[in-house]
């Protein structure tokens, strides 16, 4: 009988409960690896103010399963690190005694809890309307570079779990996806300059 109850347990549900619990978000934050994290950010924000940002998280998809909360974790650490600039590793070059006031002062305000927090998950149909819409706005189909990645990538995201975290303004909106062995990491939205990190 537990096994099932557990079953029925969502990402959705695992994600909430670490939002209702910022302390823990933090607890699991200090005792990861965030090293070693195979990612990549895909930056589309080609035409101001339309902008839209990939960053794409390989992991085994067992782990994505059996660890829901960890890898939430791991996964919002790289793509914010990135954002920073720091690498994939949130911690590299702070000392351990340093990272959790790094963490609650500006990484957990700046990149995980956005403004307007959702914590849903859209309709399908929805989402891609508007992901293709800021992929076409920003001529991605036609990047040398990108095509194959977001043409893949158009192709797997109806069939994946997407969660809406948030957004800074309702014209913004930052979503945590996981596909068989990969979490995808997606914010879009109309920017202004004020708005830009």
């Amino acid at each position: 009988m537990a096994a099932a109850t557990a079953e029925k347990t969502t990402a959705l549900d695992v994600i909430r409960e670490l939002y209702n619990t910022p302390d823990k978000f933090v607890e699991i934050a200090l005792n990861v690896n965030t090293a070693g994290i195979e990612a990549h950010t895909h930056d589309w924000f080609r035409t101001y103010p339309s902008g839209i940002f990939v960053t794409d998280i390989r992991f085994s998809k067992d782990y994505i399963t059996s660890h829901p909360e960890e890898c939430f974790v791991r996964s919002m650490l790289a793509d914010a690190s990135m954002c920073e600039g720091r690498g994939r590793d949130i911690f590299r070059g702070v000392p351990e005694g340093e990272r959790e006031k790094l963490l609650r002062d500006k990484i957990i305000n700046e990149y995980i809890i956005p403004q307007e927090l959702r914590l849903v998950n859209p309709p399908v149909e929805d989402f891609m309307k508007l992901f293709t819409g800021y992929a076409d706005k920003n001529n991605i189909a036609s990047d040398k570079r990108e095509r194959m990645f977001y043409k893949r990538l158009t192709a797997e995201l109806p069939k994946a779990d997407i969660i809406e975290i948030g957004g800074s303004s309702e014209s913004s909106h930052l979503y945590y996806i996981t596909s068989k062995d990969m979490v995808y990491i997606i914010n879009f939205g109309e920017w202004k300059v004020e708005h830009q990190h």
